[in-house]
């Protein structure tokens, strides 16, 4: 639900918003020790935006808006190579799926976007997330 700046009064209109970010980075790794490595990119990014709204039928001009902007994207990961940590796991790993390494990622994003169609809108912000990455060899 939308909210008017001017009064805060809350919108009866539903919006969803889908966000199809393509980034072009260059990326750089460094390997700390045997239990660390540390990843960074960065570089220029588009975001396609889809915007639908409930206020208005089908076909009608602005029930889907579609727009492209361009800005930048910059990532920084944390990895801790679990398989260093336990060299009987790493082996079963390897033995069996031919797994050299695994890791748990700490993640951190920052983007930011504008030049789209409609004047005055920018998306930007920052996003954190964990996972994991399996290295074949």
């Amino acid at each position: 639900k939308g909210i008017f700046g001017t009064t805060g009064e809350r919108s009866i209109v539903d919006f969803q918003l889908w966000t199809f970010p393509i980034d072009t980075l260059l990326a750089f790794e460094f390997r700390t020790g045997r239990y660390l490595k540390v990843a960074l990119r960065g570089g220029p990014s588009a975001l396609g935006i889809l915007q639908t709204r409930s206020d208005r039928s089908y076909g009608e001009e602005q029930k889907q808006r579609r727009q492209v902007g361009f800005g930048y994207a910059a990532v920084a990961k944390l990895q801790f190579n679990l398989s260093a940590f336990s060299s009987s796991i790493g082996m079963e790993m390897y033995n069996t799926y031919r797994i050299s390494d695994f890791h748990m990622n700490l993640e951190a994003r920052m983007q930011s976007y504008d030049n789209f169609k409609e004047e005055g809108l920018a998306v930007n912000g920052s996003s954190f997330g964990i996972g994991f990455t399996f290295e074949y060899l």
